[in-house]
């Protein structure tokens, strides 16, 4: 980056490692980037996740009632895993497993473990074209599966980035494969005004409580009391083995995409929870259904990974304003 303005890159472009200080967040590791009017929050020592998406100064993500937790106070029991659960912008599940709690072999919590995983070698630098954040995550038991997720943001556009990760089955046997991209939106973004920006060609309501509202699963509702969570799986088009998903509030006038790799990440559920206090839409890309590993294996649908076997990916984000919402719109229907 060669400007002759400016004696530091901070000037105009913020890259800042740090720690939190206090409650369950005491100690741990983060990283913010300021790229254009993208701010966002990494936290290093949970899987490299995006807690805080921050686009011309509005909030984009989920942020849970707990907010930031150290990994060690994530609990694998049953369903646990909500003790702990950030949600945030983006949270990764797996990759073991992932989904409803169950057993299948062993006892297997919801969500599976990596998103509890502190990063190894974790990397915070300036390129050339912006910036660059750097780690890799081990799952990993004696006797068992051994996987290793090296993970990479590249900021070098503004109100964009790119996340590429690579999962290799570092073990001698073949392992079970779940990954899933818990992206969450949330409050100022998420109102009754968002328009869902997906090229769906057809929806199966993950359960009863979810085929009431088949109907209204591009509706986005006022939060209400004592409501229960739908899902909903979409079949999705694709492009150049490629997607898109993501959303517009229209009284904001503001959104994001993502495109993803359609041939790994062959599934996505949409997560419509509009309660009273936690009012979030999830809009997950995933490679099973959210049902249990113990379903995906009945199914004839469980990913494996043979020994070296290695998977690679690169999501692409893009934040966006009004002025552009016409072109994502012919953008969405390139992809139907």
């Amino acid at each position: 980056m060669d400007n002759k303005y400016i004696a530091n890159r901070q000037q105009i472009m913020r890259l800042r490692d740090f720690r939190y200080e206090g409650g369950a967040a005491q100690g741990v590791r983060a990283c913010e980037v300021q790229s254009g009017q993208l701010l966002a929050t990494v936290v290093a020592d949970r899987c490299m996740d995006i807690y805080e998406i921050m686009f011309k100064g509005i909030n984009l993500g989920f942020i849970n009632s707990m907010g930031v937790c150290a990994p060690a106070y994530y609990d694998n029991k049953g369903d646990n895993f909500q003790y702990t659960f950030t949600a945030g912008f983006m949270s990764t599940c797996g990759l073991a497993s992932y989904g409803a709690a169950c057993f299948d072999g062993e006892e297997l919590g919801q969500h599976g473990r990596i998103g509890a995983v502190p990063a190894r070698n974790f990397c915070a630098r300036y390129t050339s074209e912006g910036a660059e954040l750097s780690g890799e995550m081990v799952e990993a038991r004696l006797f068992k599966e051994n996987y290793r997720l090296e993970r990479k943001y590249t900021f070098d556009k503004p109100n964009c980035f790119s996340l590429t990760d690579t999962i290799t089955n570092m073990a001698s046997r073949e392992v079970p494969f779940q990954v899933l991209y818990h992206i969450n939106v949330g409050y100022p973004l998420l109102d009754e005004s968002c328009e869902l920006l997906l090229p769906t060609k057809r929806v199966i309501p993950r359960d009863e409580p979810s085929a009431k509202g088949a109907d209204r699963w591009r509706i986005v509702e006022s939060p209400a009391d004592n409501v229960t969570e739908q899902c909903f799986y979409h079949e999705l088009g694709q492009k150049d083995g490629r997607s898109v998903a993501g959303i517009y509030n229209k009284g904001l006038g503001i959104g994001f995409i993502y495109t993803f790799d359609k041939e790994v990440l062959d599934e996505f559920v949409e997560w419509k929870y509009p309660c009273s206090g936690e009012y979030v839409l999830g809009l997950e890309p995933g490679n099973s259904m959210v049902n249990g590993r113990d379903v995906a294996r009945r199914e004839g649908k469980l990913k494996t990974l043979k020994p070296g076997e290695q998977v690679t990916h690169t999501m692409h984000f893009r934040f966006f304003d009004s002025s552009e919402y016409d072109g994502i719109a012919r953008l969405i229907k390139q992809y139907k």
